[in-house]
């Protein structure tokens, strides 16, 4: 399987566990409830989502995870549905990137507006994670946080594990590519930032690569003047590339410092593919690099799935951005499922047939996840991502062939000299 692991500027976990209810369907149908089947009527199947709408910590469009999402089932519905049963979203709810907030609203989409599944999800804090795994209740979301991990109903768009003690290869692999040989990490002082310096300090170390300079104890709302003395401290260092842990404006405001104090080396941020940030600060961005789970929009030859998306999002009005492309990731993974158990789901069903999936590419997006494994284990297999920079106010792809946006490289690889470039799946053809 591939490895994939999302960081975010806030992680909140909120364990209560209560039960399920009976729930009615929306206009007055009638909605069978009996052996997982609630949301399932004779023509539709009725899903909703939840997450941090009206506030959000790492501004990002987390609202346009539904367009993708509704995009996906546009163009399913538009071919008949599936089983003759049509896809819709009844119901999204807003949790302001609140933990209890999202338990209260991940219950009221099952035990009030009758939900089959709860999708998209987008929020930092999924405390309603363990409430709908104790119900059996499958979910489909971004994968942000911790609260993915160990439940079998629980579905990221690039897994559900996340692994800060599973050294990448795929960090020094860049790094090496950019003759970095010494690496300054920094992140906020929150845990789940901390986990990340930590995890991509010891991906560096374990391939050679030195990290003079370490700072997991940045406060959020740093400024320009406030963050002098770790530029000193990077040129005492003498860092040649610095990877960052945080949001796209924090990120910014430490290249544009480094700028200013001219110290001018490559900067890979952990969080970046954002157009509208992009056109927003075009060349303020020159020099960063990112990498990503996903075929990039730049690649000249998109895959079947990457053209569908743009097709459906242009057809229903959506933005195409990499939330929505996570909602579009998702609603294939739904479809899939709902597809192998034929014409009478249920949610246990649907949850087990998708962890039989073990070479999930939401045709040809992503480069591959094993639903067998995505739960619980990054700690084999392949770990993969396409690569990208900025130059003249523009994301351009690195190291990729058209059609081949992922370097892949085995996640105990010996050498950071044994990878390859390839096109999405894990079961590659000779």
């Amino acid at each position: 399987m591939t490895r994939a692991t999302r960081v975010s500027a806030l992680v909140v976990v909120l364990a209560l566990i209560v039960a399920a209810g009976w729930a009615a369907g929306a206009a007055g149908a009638r909605v069978r409830t009996g052996n997982g089947t609630q949301g399932i009527t004779d023509t539709e199947i009725r899903v909703g989502g939840v997450g941090g709408f009206s506030v959000n910590p790492v501004n990002l469009p987390y609202d346009e995870m539904v367009d993708g999402v509704k995009a996906y089932f546009a163009m399913v519905n538009a071919e008949g549905g599936v089983f003759g049963r049509k896809l819709k979203v009844v119901k999204m709810r807003d949790d302001a990137s609140q933990s209890v907030k999202d338990l209260l609203q991940t219950r009221a989409l099952v035990e009030e507006d009758g939900v089959f599944a709860v999708m998209p999800v987008a929020t930092v804090g999924f405390a309603g994670a363990r409430y709908l795994t104790k119900n059996g209740v499958p979910a489909f979301g971004y994968h942000i946080s911790n609260d993915w991990e160990n439940a079998p109903n629980l579905f990221g768009e690039t897994g559900s594990a996340t692994c800060f003690q599973c050294p990448d290869p795929t960090y020094p692999w860049f790094a090496k590519q950019l003759g970095a040989k010494r690496v300054g990490v920094i992140g906020y002082n929150v845990d789940i930032a901390q986990d990340c310096v930590a995890w991509q300090e010891k991906s560096y170390k374990k391939y050679g690569i030195k990290t003079p300079y370490v700072n997991d104890v940045l406060a959020f709302g740093f400024t320009e003047a406030s963050f002098a003395p770790d530029i000193e401290k990077m040129k005492q260092a003498k860092i040649d590339m610095l990877s960052t842990c945080m949001d796209s404006n924090g990120s910014l405001l430490i290249k544009q410092a480094m700028d200013a104090a001219g110290l001018k080396i490559p900067v890979q941020w952990g969080e970046g593919y954002n157009h509208d940030f992009l056109a927003q600060f075009g060349k303020e961005l020159d020099g960063l690099h990112l990498s990503i789970s996903e075929q990039p929009f730049e690649d000249p030859m998109p895959s079947e799935g990457m053209q569908n998306y743009r097709e459906w999002m242009q057809k229903t009005g959506g933005n195409v951005h990499k939330i929505s492309l996570a909602g579009w990731i998702v609603a294939d993974l739904f479809v899939e499922g709902l597809k192998a158990i034929g014409k009478h789901p249920t949610r246990a069903k649907l949850i087990n047939a998708i962890n039989k999936i073990d070479d999930f590419t939401a045709h040809g997006i992503t480069s591959g996840i094993d639903w067998t494994k995505a739960h619980h284990d990054t700690s084999e297999g392949e770990s993969c991502r396409a690569f990208l920079k900025v130059e003249n106010g523009q994301f351009v792809q690195e190291f990729a062939e058209p059609g081949k946006p992922f370097v892949c490289l085995d996640g105990n690889a010996k050498s950071l000299d044994d990878f390859t470039v390839r096109a999405a799946g894990l079961k590659q053809s000779p």
